[in-house]
């Protein structure tokens, strides 16, 4: 398989919020052990700002920063509850190849840097979870698409 750099480098994410909170008592471990456990029907919340350069030298790669915060909130009446409700939110800084078309610039750091944050966000999760009541749980893989 060839490989290349990608014209999107993350250069810098942190957390700027993490809670997780286990859904039920002990008593329940078998109906929310999380590493069998289908997230189907779940709500699950993403909310994506990004936010772009003013204007950038044509040979300098412009920055964007992409803040992303992620909740599963298991509110009363919801139709499934996840094992552990989530509030997160990480800030990520990209660096983007200036040769790369400016009328996809905002589109590929949406799409490719979401996926990105997300990712840290699920091995975030798995890590908290881990030595907690369900288990650990591992969020589902998700698929952003172009806004239309």
């Amino acid at each position: 398989m060839a490989m290349e750099l990608s014209p999107l480098q993350l250069k810098q994410l942190i957390f700027t919020r993490l809670h997780v909170e286990a859904a039920a008592g002990l008593d329940q471990v078998e109906a929310f052990w999380a590493p069998t456990f289908d997230f189907t029907g779940v709500t699950l919340k993403v909310d994506v700002s990004l936010s772009t350069p003013e204007s950038a030298p044509a040979d300098e790669a412009p920055l964007f920063m992409l803040a992303v915060h992620l909740s599963i909130p298991n509110e009363p009446g919801s139709s499934v509850i996840a094992p552990y409700a989530i509030d997160m939110a990480a800030q990520a800084w990209f660096e983007l190849d200036p040769a790369f078309a400016s009328e996809k610039r905002e589109e590929l750091v949406r799409i490719n840097g979401v996926s990105l944050v997300l990712g840290a966000m699920r091995e975030m999760v798995q890590q908290m979870t881990a030595r907690s009541a369900f288990g650990p749980m591992l969020l589902p893989t998700l698929r952003f698409l172009p806004e239309r």
